[in-house]
């Protein structure tokens, strides 16, 4: 399907690129918070109250995703604005680590909220795009599909950050990881107008 909708096979790469940054956030931040409380188990503590923030941040911006949309007035729009905020985020979160001590901690978790809550907003009004070019019989499996996007991006980071971290320091792999995301949302940039089937005028008996 995504080899005949090339506006579908779009939205599914940035979800790869989406499973890029959280595999990123999620395995470099409990390191960067063990750096700034200086032992692994007080910065597993507060990394548990950092991931419960990034959860209401799920929440708040699956709520106001809507509103974002119609505010911007297109779907497409309010993806790209929301990829823009999460860059811009994990940017900040990047530059946070030049902070030490409670001023880094602060700095994670607003951070953290901010990409979160961006990350739903451009998830929720993808999936809404998605839902639009896909049959009603075939979007179960197109979303298990973008959930596998999602899982084979964070296989691929996970396997460059070692690398990656030795040569940028955490800092350094977040900004790059944030201009990823940021060039993903050019996705967006003209997506090619969806296909619809035409309908089959009814018959009468």
């Amino acid at each position: 399907m995504a080899v005949r909708d090339r506006g579908l096979a779009r939205l599914l790469l940035v979800s790869a690129a989406g499973g890029m940054m959280l595999a990123a956030i999620e395995t470099l931040t409990p390191v960067r918070l063990a750096e700034l409380t200086g032992r692994l188990e007080s910065g597993s503590t507060v990394y548990a109250f950092v991931a419960a923030v990034g959860f209401a941040a799920n929440a708040v911006g699956s709520s106001v995703a809507p509103l974002v949309a119609r505010l911007l007035r297109t779907s497409t729009r309010a993806a790209v604005a929301a990829i823009a905020v999460a860059a811009a985020s994990l940017g900040g979160l990047a530059a946070s680590v030049a902070l030490s001590g409670t001023a880094g901690i602060v700095a994670a978790g607003v951070a953290y909220f901010l990409v979160f809550a961006a990350l739903s907003v451009e998830e929720l009004v993808r999936g809404e795009l998605i839902h639009l070019r896909v049959e009603s019989a075939r979007r179960a499996t197109v979303m298990s599909v973008d959930s596998l996007q999602l899982q084979f991006g964070g296989l691929l980071i996970t396997l460059g950050l070692g690398p990656l971290t030795t040569g940028l320091g955490i800092g350094g792999t977040w900004a790059a990881v944030a201009v990823l995301i940021l060039v993903s949302s050019l996705l967006f940039v003209r997506l090619p107008a969806r296909r619809v089937a035409p309908v089959p005028a009814p018959t009468r008996t």
